[in-house]
C-alpha cells in the first residue's frame, strides 16, 4: 500500500509539471567550431531563438519583477528593454539587484565585440563543457565601465557551453593601482528552462572577489562585530523568509570583509510570457 500511495504521489507531481517548463536537453558532446566569428554567430543564433515571436515576457526573481519588452528600435544591438519593479519581498541587497539586472546578457552586443578575439576550448569549466573568448579592449567594445583608478589590463572573458552556444559566465577581472589584486567578477547562468517557446537561465550566480582590499583591518574588526551583533539578534528572532534572507545578506558581506568574495545567487520563480503575471 506504501508503494502505491508513494506512486500516486509521484504520479501527481509529474502532472502537475509543465513538460514546456522542464530542463531543456543538453547533446552529450560538444559541437566543433571554426573560429571565433563562428563561435559568436552560433551564439547570436542561439539567443535569438530563446524567444521565438515573443514580444513580452515577465520573470519573477529576486524580489524583482523584471519585464522584458521588444525593443521597437531595430538598429540597437538591444533586443529586449527592461523595466523592474520591487516586490514586497525584495531584498536590500544591491548585489541581488545588480544580478537580477543582468539575467539577460546583451547577446548581439557581445557577439559583436569578441567575433574576433582569442579562442580556446572545448575545455570543462564547473562541470560544463565550454568555449573561452578572451579580450583586454571588450569592455570598451561593449560599454562596460572599469572600476575607478582602474590600472589598465583589464580582461573579460566570456564562457560559453560548447554543446548549446549559451553563455554560461561572464568573467572581469579589473587591476586598480592602489589594490595589490584584481577586483574580479563572475556571473554564471545555469537551468536553461523553457516557457511558453521563452528560454532562459533559472539559476543566477554572482561572485566577487578582491574587495576585502578596501578594508583596514580596524574597519574588518568594527564593521565585523557589528555585522555578527545584528545575526545574532535576528537568530533570536521568529523565524521568518524575511529574517533569512537578512541573515543571508549579512553572511555575504561578512565574506566579503574577511575573506574578500561575495557570492550572490538568485532562483527564478516565475516566467510569464506575453504580459505581466
Amino acid at each position: 500500500m506504501l508503494r502505491l500511495t508513494a506512486l500516486a504521489a509521484l504520479l501527481i507531481t509529474l502532472a502537475g509539471c509543465s513538460a514546456d517548463d522542464a530542463p531543456d536537453a543538453i547533446p552529450d558532446e560538444p559541437v566543433a567550431v571554426a573560429s571565433a566569428e563562428d563561435l559568436t554567430r552560433r551564439m547570436a543564433a542561439r539567443f535569438e531563438d530563446s524567444f521565438g515571436d515573443a514580444e513580452q515576457f515577465t520573470v519573477l526573481a529576486g524580489g524583482f519583477r523584471s519585464t522584458y519588452t521588444l525593443n521597437p528600435d531595430t538598429s540597437q544591438m538591444e533586443r529586449f528593454l527592461l523595466t523592474m519593479t520591487p516586490t514586497d519581498s525584495a531584498s536590500t541587497d544591491p548585489s541581488v539587484q545588480m544580478l537580477v539586472q543582468s539575467h539577460l546578457p546583451n547577446v548581439p552586443l557581445l557577439a559583436d565585440g569578441f567575433r574576433e578575439a582569442p579562442m580556446s576550448g572545448p575545455f570543462e569549466r564547473d562541470g560544463v563543457p565550454v568555449y573561452m573568448l578572451e579580450s583586454d579592449q571588450a569592455g570598451a567594445t561593449v560599454g562596460i565601465p572599469d572600476a575607478g583608478g582602474a590600472a589598465g589590463g583589464a580582461t573579460m572573458r566570456l564562457y560559453v557551453d560548447a554543446r548549446t552556444f549559451d553563455i554560461r559566465e561572464i568573467y572581469r577581472s579589473v587591476p586598480v593601482d592602489s589594490l595589490d589584486r584584481p577586483i574580479t567578477m563572475r556571473i554564471l547562468y545555469s537551468d536553461f528552462r523553457t516557457t511558453d517557446g521563452v528560454r532562459i537561465p533559472r539559476q543566477l550566480r554572482q561572485i566577487q572577489s578582491g574587495f576585502d582590499q578596501f578594508y583596514s583591518e580596524s574597519d574588518r574588526i568594527v564593521q565585523g562585530g557589528q555585522l555578527g551583533l545584528q545575526k545574532q539578534q535576528l537568530q533570536s528572532a521568529p523565524p521568518s523568509s524575511e529574517r533569512d534572507a537578512q541573515i543571508a545578506e549579512i553572511d555575504r558581506v561578512l565574506r566579503s570583509i574577511n575573506d574578500g568574495v561575495e557570492d550572490t545567487e538568485v532562483t527564478v520563480s516565475s516566467v510569464v510570457v506575453g504580459g505581466e503575471d
